[in-house]
């Protein structure tokens, strides 16, 4: 492998895993193995989805994404850990922020959370959940989580009747850190505006990437901001032998989870480790800081392969604390 780009604020690009959660087979133990040899082998973060009910894998046996996250927290001690995208219409952002403000007092300071509105649909509905208001819902809740986070009151603008603050369980003064998802111009704006990151979807095709950067580079520009923000791309990735190993193996896979035949060859990467680490170092190329290589099968196998792509591509994989 050759030299890589310069990532976020001068630090060289990150890849990233995400964590064990579609298990046909094996149990708990499997997201434990996984999470110590991420560690070990110097991955820079872990990453669940969020898996929203009523979402795209709604009707498959995916384990919930901010349990599965606290679980392999308890195996790690200093890989970062982080969840994406949470959709914050179908939560409570006060439970919420207990919720994450736990999960990164258990972790010592290493949680990163991704939000984002979601899709509507009938099943969004049909399950109860508020179909109004969706951007609206997505703004409040983050002003709600993080000033709960940080002044203890949902908005310390209207503080007057609402009595002594709310104390939660504190790691970092300002809570942890969040990014936005979303692929849309707007969405983009408002992830330079009001993010600490922006995460570009597993689904998003990679013909799409460059663009989406070059946008988030105006909108950081013209609000005065650049070093400290960071630019991320979730992908689904198979690594095996040769493409057509890989594409039967993983496609069955992702395609099966999403339900939509042909899904794979559309958004997903895969090949021998040196195929996929051309298309990982496009990304990169393009302006991401972190790749989040997302197994799908063989979780402990895809992992160690992970590795060898890493250095297929020049990427050095060396621990790394979020806030350093």
């Amino acid at each position: 492998g050759g030299a890589v780009a310069i990532g976020a604020a001068g630090h060289p690009p990150t890849l990233d895993v995400g964590v064990p959660q579609f298990l046909r087979s094996g149990g708990p133990r499997v997201l434990v193995d996984y999470a110590r040899r991420a560690e070990a082998l110097g991955f820079g973060g872990l990453w669940s989805i969020d898996n929203a009910p009523a979402g795209a894998t709604a009707r498959q046996p995916v384990l919930d994404g901010l349990h599965a996250l606290s679980y392999v927290a308890s195996s790690t001690t200093h890989i970062a850990l982080g969840i994406a995208v949470v959709v914050l219409p179908r939560r409570h952002p006060v439970i919420l922020a207990r919720e994450l403000a736990t999960m990164d007092w258990l972790s010592g300071g290493r949680l990163v959370v991704g939000v984002g509105l979601g899709t509507k649909g009938h099943l969004v509905e049909a399950l109860g959940f508020p179909q109004d208001r969706q951007l609206g819902r997505l703004l409040d809740g983050v002003a709600t989580m993080q000033n709960l986070w940080r002044f203890g009151l949902p908005d310390p603008n209207e503080a007057t009747d609402f009595g002594a603050p709310l104390v939660l369980p504190m790691t970092r003064a300002e809570g942890p850190p969040v990014w936005f998802g979303g692929a849309a111009p707007a969405a983009l704006r408002r992830a330079a505006r009001l993010g600490s990151g922006w995460i570009g979807a597993g689904v998003s095709p990679a013909s799409e990437f460059g663009t989406q950067v070059r946008l988030l580079h105006e909108e950081l520009a013209a609000v005065g901001r650049q070093d400290d923000f960071v630019i991320a791309k979730r992908v689904f990735i198979g690594v095996e032998r040769d493409r057509p190993t890989a594409l039967a193996r993983f496609g069955a896979a992702l395609d099966g989870l999403y339900q939509t035949p042909g899904f794979t060859e559309r958004v997903g990467i895969y090949g021998s480790a040196e195929d996929c680490a051309e298309q990982i170092a496009t990304f990169i190329e393009a302006g991401a800081h972190t790749v989040i290589l997302t197994p799908m099968y063989d979780y402990g196998r895809q992992l160690e392969a992970f590795a060898d792509l890493a250095a297929a591509a020049g990427i050095e994989l060396s621990p790394y604390e979020v806030g350093t």
